[in-house]
């Protein structure tokens, strides 16, 4: 997640309390509270301060996962309804890392999960460079495409500026950022890296844009 990004997400939900807060595809905890701490801060500290638990689920075991969870199962919801609502279930970055065709299966199952007053957030890279974990299927959606997705009147929706490889190359030291910029031209290295490294070279000249999209169910 990008810190323009979690910035927009932490001010959305500023007026918003709830009891439990669901982090789906949250992918390591850990690591991700060490290398990109912006998202605890702007999003997580303000939920906690305010009263709500914090659920990590992934279908993964990585490290900080409180709940182990398939959303491809139909039963998924099961593994929520016990948690105190009002819920957030927030879905950030996941989407262009699922195959395609389990993509309309997973949405349709957090659609399941949701009961009146909870909340849904979803973020995704509208204008992003590829990047596989493990894969990126590169699917880059509009809000106007969530909402076919989804099939959410959406309370909130946007498409945000959140930086650029170049902003991120003028941030290293210049032996650093020569060694980024002449990545693409190593011929060591596998297709997947040669086209990440390929990938980020033209947003040194266009921002990255990411989607943002909120519903509240209406008690």
């Amino acid at each position: 997640m990008r810190k323009e990004e979690a910035e927009t997400i932490g001010q959305l939900l500023e007026p918003y309390q709830f009891k439990t807060v669901i982090n789906i595809g949250a992918g390591d905890v850990i690591k991700q509270k060490k290398n990109k701490p912006w998202i605890q801060q702007c999003i997580f500290n303000s939920l906690q301060d305010k009263g709500a638990e914090i659920v990590h689920t992934d279908i993964f075991s990585f490290d900080g996962i409180d709940v182990l969870a398939d959303f491809t199962s139909a039963q998924v919801d099961q593994k929520f309804s016990t948690f105190d609502g009002p819920r957030l279930f927030l879905f950030n970055n996941v989407l262009e890392h699922i195959p395609s065709e389990l993509v309309p299966k997973i949405c349709s199952n957090i659609n399941k999960c949701l009961s009146q007053g909870d909340a849904l957030v979803v973020s995704v890279p509208f204008q992003y460079p590829f990047h596989a974990d493990p894969i990126d299927t590169m699917f880059r959606p509009s809000p106007q495409d969530l909402t076919v997705l989804f099939g959410h009147k959406w309370c909130f929706t946007d498409v945000i500026e959140a930086g650029s490889y170049l902003e991120e190359i003028q941030k290293m030291h210049w032996s650093k950022a020569i060694r980024k910029l002449l990545k693409p031209f190593w011929f060591l290295q596998s297709p997947t890296r040669y086209r990440e490294n390929i990938s980020r070279l033209k947003f040194l000249f266009q921002p990255y844009r990411i989607t943002i999209v909120m519903t509240v169910l209406s008690d």
